[in-house]
């Protein structure tokens, strides 16, 4: 009897430890340099090179980004929380809302923004690589005039 007993604990605390795996998330700590010959910015282009600096300790997550060349050169830096709360930072003067939760392994923050009176929605999906060296963001833009898509494939630096 003592031993089922142990048996029995032993599979709870078995399943118990599955289920916390389960539910844990990647971190996408670290310095991640842009793979401009990999990736596809879609029809606006993209910068001649980017670097994003993530410091994550779920559910927050900071990015700190430095863009070379392109349409939107200079660096910008970013607070958010992953739990679906809505996180507000600022581009120049405007606040840019954002909201970031799980779906599985990936991150999905879904931001809206005004650019120049045009209302924009983007969805950037992040996904880590299972080896944790490659991450790969895909962005769905949405304006009045239409949608496009681009992905930024990152390597790990450090």
């Amino acid at each position: 009897m003592k031993l089922k007993s142990i048996l029995f604990v032993g599979a709870i605390l078995a399943l118990a430890a599955i289920s916390w795996a389960a539910d844990t998330h990647p971190d996408f700590s670290g310095t991640w340099k842009a793979d401009i010959a990999k990736s596809d910015f879609g029809p606006m282009g993209g910068p001649d090179g980017r670097t994003d600096v993530i410091q994550h300790k779920d559910p927050k997550i900071k990015i700190k980004s430095t863009v070379v060349g392109g349409q939107r050169p200079g660096e910008s830096e970013s607070n958010y929380m992953t739990d679906g709360t809505e996180s507000v930072n600022k581009r120049g003067e405007q606040d840019v809302k954002t909201v970031a939760k799980w779906d599985g392994a990936k991150l999905v923050m879904n931001t809206k923004l005004n650019f120049q009176g045009t209302d924009i929605s983007i969805k950037a999906t992040y996904e880590l690589a299972a080896d944790g060296k490659t991450m790969t963001i895909i962005n769905v833009i949405s304006t009045p005039q239409g949608d496009f898509e681009s992905k930024i494939i990152f390597n790990k630096s450090e």
